[in-house]
């Protein structure tokens, strides 16, 4: 009993934060058109549920989130039943792998996070 009660906590821990990103990404994009008036750029984020890009035409190419953290990031991974688990250098497997990708220059997307933060992550 206590595995499936797990397995459920942890199903309902998975939704919560995949709720918490796309609100995230939403409210990131609004953000980031408001400081610049420019919505010609591309802005678009994964359903971590899917693995399809929200704003996506063709929807049979989902993008895999532990593999791009592997490539990219290089952060190493281990299965546990069978589900691959990203460990963080510094929290461990404590984390919710999730992507979006933009052409909006660096500056303007650190500065709309840093305006929402606060918003989002208490």
């Amino acid at each position: 009993m206590q595995t499936l009660l797990s397995i459920q906590q942890s199903e309902q821990e998975k939704a919560e934060q995949g709720d918490k990103f796309i609100y995230f990404c939403e409210t990131l994009e609004e953000r980031i058109k408001e400081i610049t008036s420019d919505d010609t750029k591309l802005f678009d984020y994964v359903d971590p549920a899917t693995g399809i890009m929200i704003k996506a035409d063709n929807y049979n190419f989902p993008y895999y989130e532990h593999i791009g953290v592997m490539d990219l990031l290089k952060y190493p991974s281990k299965y546990v039943g069978n589900c691959r688990v990203i460990e963080h250098p510094e929290l461990g497997s404590k984390i919710y792998p999730a992507s979006f990708f933009t052409t909006y220059d660096k500056e303007t997307v650190e500065r709309a996070i840093n305006d929402i933060k606060d918003d989002i992550f208490n």
